[in-house]
C-alpha cells in the first residue's frame, strides 16, 4: 500500500496491475461516499444541483491547482486545442443528467442497475472495437459483478419507466466515452489533471445552465462543508485517482472494478445512515467483491 501511495505521488511513475486495481478502488470508495455525503449536508438539493456543484468545484480546484504548480496556461492551452478533452466533456455533461433522470423515471435501483452496468459493457464493447483485448477473466470477473450489482439495485426495484432505462442507457453510453476519451488521453503520455480540470469544469457549468436548478443548499453550514467535500474530495482527487489507475489498465478492467462504486455506497449507508441491510444484498455485495477481488488479482 505504502508503495502505491508513494507512486501516486509521482504522475510518471508506472503502477502494476495490482497498485492500479487498488488506485482505482479507493477512486471507487470516493465516489460512493457521493451519496451518503449529499444526504447528510444536502438532503433538500435537486441531484442535478449536487451534481453541477461537485462538478464545477472540482474543475475549478484542479484548474488552481495546476496553475499553482506549473505556473503556466501553456498546458491548459494544448489541452484546449485538443478535441479528446471536448469529447471528455460531452461525454460528463450527457452522463449526469441522463443518470439523474434515470434514476429519477425508472426508480433509484433500476436506473443504477442500467446506467452503472452499461457504463461496463459500452466500454469494453467500445474498447474491443478499437483493440484493447476482453478477456476470459474479465467476462467472469464482470458476469460476478453485475450479478452481485443486480441483486443489490433490485432490492427496491419496481418496474420502472421505459423512459428511464432509455436514459440509463444513455448515461451508460456517456461513462464510456468519457472513459475511453481519458484512455486515449494518457495514453499519448499527457498527464490527467488539465484536461480533467476542463472537462469537470465544462461539464459542470452546462449542467448548471441547461437545468437551472436551486442552490439554496449553499447557504447553510451543512450544506457548503458538503459542497466543498463532493467537488474538491471526490470530484477532485476521485478523478484523479480513477485516470491514475485507468492509465495502467484497459477500459474494460477499470470499468468493471468501478463497480465497487455502489457497494461502498450501499456499506456507507448501512454504516453512517443506518440504512437495513437484506439478505439479497448481502449476497450481492459478497458476489461483487469476489468479482472485483478476482478482476484485481487476475486482471491486466
Amino acid at each position: 500500500m505504502l508503495k502505491t501511495l508513494n507512486k501516486l505521488r509521482d504522475p510518471q511513475a508506472a503502477l502494476t496491475s495490482k497498485q492500479a486495481a487498488f488506485t482505482l478502488g479507493l477512486s471507487a470508495l470516493l465516489f460512493g461516499s457521493s451519496g451518503t455525503a449529499a444526504h447528510l449536508g444536502m438532503d433538500d438539493a435537486s441531484p442535478l444541483a449536487t451534481s453541477s456543484t461537485r462538478l464545477t468545484l472540482g474543475g475549478l480546484f484542479l484548474i488552481a491547482w495546476v496553475l499553482y504548480s506549473q505556473r503556466s496556461l501553456q498546458i491548459f492551452g494544448a489541452m484546449l486545442r485538443d478535441r479528446r478533452t471536448w469529447y471528455l466533456a460531452l461525454s460528463l455533461s450527457f452522463f449526469q443528467p441522463a443518470y439523474f433522470l434515470s434514476i429519477q423515471q425508472a426508480g433509484v435501483a433500476l436506473g443504477t442497475m442500467v446506467a452503472i452496468g452499461g457504463v461496463t459493457l459500452f466500454t469494453a464493447i467500445a474498447g474491443a472495437f478499437i483493440g484493447h483485448k476482453v478477456t476470459r477473466i474479465w467476462f467472469i470477473a464482470t458476469s460476478l459483478c453485475l450479478v452481485g450489482l443486480s441483486l443489490i439495485s433490485f432490492r427496491d426495484a419496481s418496474t420502472g419507466d421505459y423512459k428511464g432505462i432509455i436514459y440509463g442507457l444513455v448515461a451508460g453510453i456517456a461513462g464510456a466515452g468519457f472513459t475511453l476519451s481519458t484512455k486515449s488521453i494518457l495514453d499519448d503520455k499527457i498527464h490527467p489533471i488539465a484536461p480533467t480540470a476542463i472537462g469537470l469544469t465544462v461539464s459542470g457549468v452546462v449542467v448548471g445552465v441547461i437545468t437551472r436548478p436551486s442552490y439554496e443548499f449553499l447557504t447553510t453550514p451543512h450544506g457548503l462543508l458538503a459542497a466543498i467535500y463532493l467537488g474538491i474530495v471526490v470530484s477532485s482527487f476521485g478523478n484523479i485517482l480513477w485516470a491514475r489507475g485507468l492509465g495502467n489498465l484497459a477500459p474494460g478492467p477499470t470499468a468493471t472494478l468501478m463497480l465497487a462504486e455502489p457497494a461502498f455506497a450501499t456499506l456507507l449507508g448501512v454504516v453512517v445512515l443506518h440504512e437495513a441491510l437484506t439478505g439479497q444484498a448481502t449476497i450481492g455485495i459478497i458476489l461483487l467483491f469476489i468479482g472485483l477481488a478476482l478482476q484485481g488479482l487476475k486482471g491486466k
